[in-house]
C-alpha cells in the first residue's frame, strides 16, 4: 500500500493474462492521477519481466509516458498538451509584387509536447490556424492530430498559422490599415503563395524557430506545403502535401472565377467597401455552393440523398424541394456568416496563380532544389487537383533522386478526403513521421492495404 495525493493503493504484479478485476487497482491509480492533473507521480509495481515497453495503452490514453525506471520503481509524467494561441508581429513584410506590407501579424495555435520535433500544419481555403481547437471547440483536423492519433501531440508539438490574407486574425483585407481607422478592404495589396510562405518563415524566426521536423497541408495548405519545399528546402526534413497538384488546374481556376463573380454581383459587396455588420452574404453563400460540388463527389451525393425530398416539389420557385439542395444551402449559409468575402476573394486570386515553375528558371532547376523526403497523398474523384497530375510531378521527383512517395486513396469524399477517413490513410501521415520508419514509406512493395489503400508509387 502507499499514498497517491492522499489516495491508498496498491499494485499487483502486472499480468497480462489477468482478468480485468485484477487489473483495476492499477486502472484506478492511473485515472487517480489523471484526475488530479498530476504531472508526475512515482509508483511501486512488480512488472511482467516479458515486456518493458516504454509504455501502455493505459498510460498513454491518458497522456502519461514513461520517462525511467529501477527495478519496480517506474517515474511517470504526463504530457504538457496545453494549447497555445497567440500572435507574431513580423513587421514589414515584402511582397512577390515588390509591395510593402506594413505591421503584420500571424495568430497561431500551438499544441502538443513542447520539447518535441515540431510539424508545421497548413491550413486549406476556409481552415485556420486552430487545427486542434478544444474539446468544447475541436479543430478541423482534431480527427489525426492528437494523443494517440496519426500526428501525435504526446510526442510532437503542432504549429498552425492562419494565413497571410486569411479570414481568422491574421492581418488581411479586415485589417485596419496603419494610421487610418478604417480597414483595408479591397485596397488590400494582391498576394501570392510564396507571399504566405515568407510570412509563416519570417514568424518561424521571430519564434526561434529555425528547423521544423514536417511540414503537411491539403488543398491551398498543400500548395503552401509544396512552396516550402521550394523555397525553404533545409527548413524540413519530411513534406506531406495532400490533395494539390504543382499548379492550379484550368477547371479549378473556372470554379474560383464562377465564385468571385457570385460574390462581386451581391450588391452588398459594394467594390469591397461593405461593413462587418452588412457582408455580401447571398454571393458568399453562392459561391461556398458552387465550391461544395468540386469538394465531393456526384457518386456521394447521390448515396446520401438521391431524389430525397425535404419541402416537396412545385409550389414556388422559393422552395428547396429536394435534401441536396438543403444541404448545398446550409453550408453555403454557415460560410457566409463565418467567413470574410474579400479574404475569400483574395485568397482565391493567390491559388489561381498557384505554379511551382512560375518565374523560374527550369522544372529541373524546382525539382533539383527539393531536399525533404516528401510524401504525396492524392484523392480519387479530386476534381480541382487531378490525381494523375500529383502521381506524375512524383515520378519526375524520383527520376531526379528526390525521395518521394504517391498513395491516392479511393474515397467517395473527393477533394474534402483529407479531411475525413483518417482510419483509411492516417497510417501514412504516421510512418511517415515515424523516426523509425523513414525508409518504409518509399518501399513500392505494398500495392494494398486491406483492400482500401492503394499505393502507386
Amino acid at each position: 500500500m502507499t499514498s497517491v495525493y492522499g489516495f491508498k493503493l496498491s499494485y499487483p504484479e502486472w499480468r497480462r493474462d489477468w482478468p480485468d478485476e485484477a487489473r483495476q487497482p492499477f486502472i484506478d491509480m492511473i485515472d487517480c492521477i489523471y484526475e488530479k492533473g498530476a504531472n508526475s507521480c512515482r509508483m511501486y509495481i512488480l512488472r511482467d519481466k516479458k515486456s518493458d515497453r516504454r509504455t501502455h495503452p493505459l498510460l498513454t490514453r491518458r497522456g502519461f509516458f514513461i520517462l525511467s525506471r529501477r527495478g519496480g520503481d517506474i517515474l511517470l509524467r504526463r504530457v504538457h498538451e496545453e494549447t497555445e494561441v497567440g500572435s507574431v508581429n513580423i513587421g514589414t513584410l515584402e511582397l512577390e509584387s515588390g509591395t510593402m506590407l506594413s505591421d503584420v501579424h500571424l495568430v497561431y495555435e500551438r499544441s502538443g509536447r513542447r520539447d518535441g520535433p515540431m510539424v508545421l500544419v497548413e491550413h486549406a481555403l476556409t481552415g485556420n490556424h486552430r487545427t486542434i481547437g478544444s474539446e468544447q471547440n475541436p479543430g478541423w483536423w482534431r480527427g489525426l492530430i492528437g494523443p494517440g492519433r496519426s500526428i501525435d501531440t504526446r510526442y510532437f508539438q503542432v504549429l498552425t498559422f492562419n494565413v497571410l490574407g486569411g479570414s481568422d486574425g491574421s492581418t488581411g483585407p479586415q485589417s485596419i490599415r496603419p494610421g487610418r481607422t478604417e480597414p483595408y478592404g479591397t485596397d488590400f495589396p494582391f498576394i501570392t503563395i510564396r507571399d504566405m510562405v515568407n510570412a509563416e518563415y519570417q514568424a518561424l524566426r521571430i519564434m526561434g524557430i529555425d528547423h521544423v521536423y514536417a511540414i503537411i497541408g491539403g488543398s491551398l495548405g498543400g500548395m503552401r506545403t509544396l512552396e516550402w519545399t521550394v523555397m525553404y528546402p533545409e527548413m524540413m526534413d519530411v513534406s506531406l502535401p495532400l490533395a494539390v497538384t504543382p499548379k492550379l488546374s484550368a477547371y479549378g481556376i473556372a470554379f474560383n472565377a464562377l465564385a468571385r463573380q457570385a460574390i462581386m454581383s451581391d450588391p452588398a459587396w459594394q467594390n469591397g467597401r461593405y461593413q462587418a455588420s452588412a457582408p455580401p452574404r447571398q454571393g458568399m453563400m453562392l459561391a461556398r455552393m458552387a465550391g461544395m460540388l468540386t469538394y465531393r463527389t456526384g457518386a456521394l451525393l447521390e448515396e446520401r440523398f438521391d431524389r430525397e425530398e425535404k419541402d416537396g416539389w412545385g409550389r414556388r420557385h422559393e422552395e428547396v424541394a429536394f435534401q441536396v439542395e438543403s444541404y448545398l444551402l446550409h453550408h453555403g449559409r454557415k460560410l457566409a456568416e463565418r467567413f470574410d468575402a474579400n479574404s475569400y476573394l483574395y485568397l482565391l486570386k493567390a491559388m489561381d496563380a498557384h505554379d511551382l515553375m512560375r518565374n523560374r528558371s527550369s522544372e529541373a532547376d524546382v525539382l533539383d532544389r527539393i531536399k525533404a523526403r516528401l510524401i504525396a497523398i492524392a484523392y480519387t474523384g479530386d476534381l480541382i487537383y487531378p490525381p494523375d497530375a500529383l502521381q506524375s510531378f512524383i515520378r519526375r521527383l524520383k527520376e531526379r533522386g528526390v525521395r518521394a512517395s504517391f498513395f491516392l486513396v479511393p474515397t467517395q469524399f473527393g477533394h474534402d478526403g483529407f479531411l475525413t477517413e483518417f482510419d483509411v490513410w492516417g497510417w501514412i501521415i504516421r510512418e511517415a513521421l515515424d523516426f523509425r520508419h523513414h525508409d518504409a514509406v518509399d518501399q513500392p512493395s505494398i500495392d494494398s492495404i486491406q483492400g482500401k489503400m492503394v499505393r502507386s508509387l
